[in-house]
């Protein structure tokens, strides 16, 4: 796989988890902005017409009152999913959403991802309408996002909440050695900083990258050399395949791939990359969760 191929596939992977600078008049949804957001609040009116550039904001407001969700984005989960059928779409793939079919729709708020919306939700502010900015990287920023969501519409969060809660068994005493391989050239893998570091961790699954550093380009991503992967010989690999390019087929034409433990034992698995490389909706966040909680039984 070539270096555009890569950052064309992990350019959605930064949908919700990239960082950059908000428009100033935007109402940004993120952990500890709880106080700041309510003050925002009484400038919104509970919106009545909502639109999200994002699969997970449109799968949430759905959950929450699908009446109040009148556009959504062109992706593969909305696309296969058939609550989402009769919606209008605003946008298509990692084009930039189409503004003048979001402003036909007439909505009164419009939810983005930070970083991957700026742009378009600051175009937005400059012709009057509401916009919100969205960061999700652990599963406690979704709880927030989503009680955040629901505040601002005026819709009840707590059985969407409580879901989330159910996710993770009460007691998990894994501590087994994991490494996850997002790529193959680079080879890139999640420490802390990331949504799949986050969910390894609430699985209490050592992960074997999770101080390290790097200067990868992507935020929560180290990239690792094939002798660090030796080094640390995790007892577990999860390989992520988003452009469905057969990676795992690709690691055992490496040379260094057969001599790790978790290859000898039969112990590589392919993971979905919406749920844990990007959240994707709920649906794929509890389906990632739920083969995860078996990898702690095997």
């Amino acid at each position: 796989m070539n270096i555009k191929s890569i950052n064309s596939i992990l350019l959605s992977f930064f949908l919700i988890t990239i960082t950059a600078c908000n428009n100033s008049d935007n109402i940004a949804l993120q952990e500890n902005q709880q106080e700041s957001i309510n003050t925002e609040l009484e400038t919104v009116n509970q919106p009545q017409r909502i639109i999200a550039l994002t699969s997970l904001s449109a799968d949430i407001i759905y959950q929450l009152n699908p009446e109040k969700l009148v556009g959504i984005p062109g992706s593969s989960l909305t696309r296969n999913d058939p609550r989402f059928a009769d919606y209008p779409t605003v946008s298509e793939g990692n084009t930039p959403p189409d503004l003048e079919k979001i402003v036909a729709l007439e909505p009164d708020l419009v939810i983005g991802a930070e970083g991957f919306s700026d742009q378009t939700l600051a175009k937005l502010e400059e012709v009057g309408i509401k916009t919100i900015s969205t960061n999700v990287d652990n599963l406690e920023s979704l709880t927030t996002l989503t009680q955040n969501i629901a505040s601002i519409i005026g819709e009840d969060a707590q059985s969407l909440v409580d879901s989330y809660q159910n996710w993770i068994p009460a007691q998990v005493n894994s501590d087994t050695s994991v490494v996850v391989l997002v790529s193959r050239q680079p080879i890139l893998a999640p420490n802390k900083n990331s949504w799949a570091g986050d969910l390894l961790n609430q699985f209490q699954f050592n992960n074997v990258v999770a101080d390290l550093q790097g200067s990868s380009q992507f935020g929560g991503y180290v990239t690792l050399s094939p002798e660090k992967i030796l080094e640390t010989d995790p007892e577990i690999i999860i390989l992520v395949d988003p452009g469905q390019q057969g990676i795992e087929e690709q690691m055992k034409t490496e040379s260094f791939w057969g001599n790790l433990r978790a290859v000898k034992e039969d112990n590589v698995h392919v993971f979905d990359y919406y749920g844990l490389v990007n959240p994707g909706n709920t649906g794929k966040v509890e389906e990632t969760v739920n083969k995860l909680s078996a990898l702690t039984k095997d």
